[in-house]
Protein backbone atom coordinates (compact mmCIF):
# COMPACT_ATOMS: atom_id res chain seq x y z
CA UNK A 1 0.00 0.00 0.00
CA UNK A 2 2.86 2.33 1.19
CA UNK A 3 4.55 1.94 -2.58
CA UNK A 4 1.05 2.38 -4.19
CA UNK A 5 0.83 5.83 -2.60
CA UNK A 6 4.20 6.49 -3.40
CA UNK A 7 4.00 5.79 -6.91
CA UNK A 8 1.10 7.83 -7.15
CA UNK A 9 2.53 11.04 -5.49
CA UNK A 10 5.56 10.76 -7.76
CA UNK A 11 3.36 10.84 -10.86
CA UNK A 12 1.54 13.44 -9.23
CA UNK A 13 4.54 15.59 -8.76
CA UNK A 14 5.96 14.79 -12.15
CA UNK A 15 2.91 15.79 -13.59
CA UNK A 16 2.23 18.94 -11.46
CA UNK A 17 5.69 20.08 -11.88
CA UNK A 18 6.05 19.72 -15.84
CA UNK A 19 9.99 19.58 -15.88
CA UNK A 20 9.41 21.26 -20.24
CA UNK A 21 10.74 24.80 -19.66
CA UNK A 22 8.28 27.46 -20.37
CA UNK A 23 8.29 29.38 -23.72
CA UNK A 24 10.47 32.95 -24.03
CA UNK A 25 8.52 35.98 -24.67
CA UNK A 26 10.07 37.91 -27.58
CA UNK A 27 11.43 41.61 -27.01
CA UNK A 28 11.51 43.44 -30.20
CA UNK A 29 12.97 46.89 -30.92
CA UNK A 30 9.41 48.13 -31.51
CA UNK A 31 6.83 49.18 -29.01
CA UNK A 32 3.10 49.98 -29.64
CA UNK A 33 1.31 52.05 -27.24
CA UNK A 34 -2.77 52.17 -27.03
CA UNK A 35 -4.30 54.49 -24.96
CA UNK A 36 -6.85 52.99 -23.21
CA UNK A 37 -8.34 56.13 -21.63
CA UNK A 38 -8.13 58.59 -18.52
CA UNK A 39 -4.46 58.86 -19.73
CA UNK A 40 -3.96 55.22 -19.51
CA UNK A 41 -1.45 53.48 -21.86
CA UNK A 42 -0.78 49.82 -22.72
CA UNK A 43 3.05 48.67 -24.01
CA UNK A 44 3.66 46.01 -26.41
CA UNK A 45 7.16 45.68 -27.17
CA UNK A 46 7.41 42.40 -29.24
CA UNK A 47 7.11 44.18 -32.44
CA UNK A 48 9.81 43.60 -35.17
CA UNK A 49 9.77 46.25 -37.35
CA UNK A 50 8.20 50.15 -37.77
CA UNK A 51 6.14 48.72 -40.37
CA UNK A 52 4.74 45.51 -38.34
CA UNK A 53 4.33 47.92 -35.61
CA UNK A 54 1.86 49.80 -37.96
CA UNK A 55 -0.21 46.86 -39.55
CA UNK A 56 -0.90 45.88 -36.00
CA UNK A 57 -2.33 49.38 -34.90
CA UNK A 58 -4.83 48.78 -37.49
CA UNK A 59 -6.04 52.72 -37.52
CA UNK A 60 -6.74 52.57 -34.06
CA UNK A 61 -7.15 56.22 -32.59
CA UNK A 62 -4.16 57.47 -29.80
CA UNK A 63 -2.11 54.54 -30.69
CA UNK A 64 1.80 55.18 -31.87
CA UNK A 65 5.01 53.39 -32.23
CA UNK A 66 7.88 54.22 -30.18
CA UNK A 67 11.30 52.31 -30.58
CA UNK A 68 12.12 49.83 -27.62
CA UNK A 69 14.66 51.61 -25.14
CA UNK A 70 15.55 48.41 -23.42
CA UNK A 71 15.89 46.10 -26.32
CA UNK A 72 19.25 44.12 -26.08
CA UNK A 73 19.42 42.30 -29.53
CA UNK A 74 20.58 38.41 -29.62
CA UNK A 75 23.85 37.88 -31.40
CA UNK A 76 22.31 36.49 -34.40
CA UNK A 77 20.66 39.59 -34.94
CA UNK A 78 23.36 41.92 -34.82
CA UNK A 79 25.28 43.06 -37.54
CA UNK A 80 28.83 41.31 -38.04
CA UNK A 81 31.42 43.73 -37.78
CA UNK A 82 34.89 43.15 -40.17
CA UNK A 83 38.12 43.11 -38.81
CA UNK A 84 40.07 46.63 -40.34
CA UNK A 85 42.75 45.63 -42.64
CA UNK A 86 45.81 46.96 -41.82
CA UNK A 87 47.46 48.50 -43.83
CA UNK A 88 51.62 48.81 -44.21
Amino acid sequence: MKRLILLVGTVAAAVLLDPQPGFARYEGPWCMHMSVGRGDVISRCDMRSYEMCRVEMGGLGGTYCTQNPWYRASAAEQPRRRKAKRRD
